[in-house]
């Protein structure tokens, strides 16, 4: 992505950057992927806990991951798309 930035000089200059703003955008993508997962259900806690068994982690974890507070560790990132089948990709995973 094209973005502009000011140097120390206040020039405004094109350059290519991931900029933070960019990555919290990519991050947010993510997890609205897992949050959307859990929201297809019609008892979104019974999925939370549901995911949260297949995946061993504690439901609180899942919930922290649909809620955008933190995001899976890469370890976890082959068996959340397996128990998920591929609704939850590693692109979606890996663009934060």
């Amino acid at each position: 992505m094209l973005f502009r930035i000011q140097d120390e000089s206040k020039k405004t200059t094109p350059h290519f950057v991931l900029s933070l703003a960019f990555s919290r955008y990519i991050l947010y993508l993510c997890i609205m992927n897992i949050r959307e997962f859990i929201e297809s259900s019609s008892n979104k806690a019974a999925a939370r806990q549901e995911l949260a068994d297949l995946i061993g982690v504690e439901e609180v974890t899942v919930r922290s991951w649909a809620n955008g507070n933190r995001h899976p560790r890469r370890k976890l990132w082959n068996t959340i798309v397996s128990v998920t089948d591929g609704a939850i990709t590693l692109h979606d995973l890996a663009s934060s």
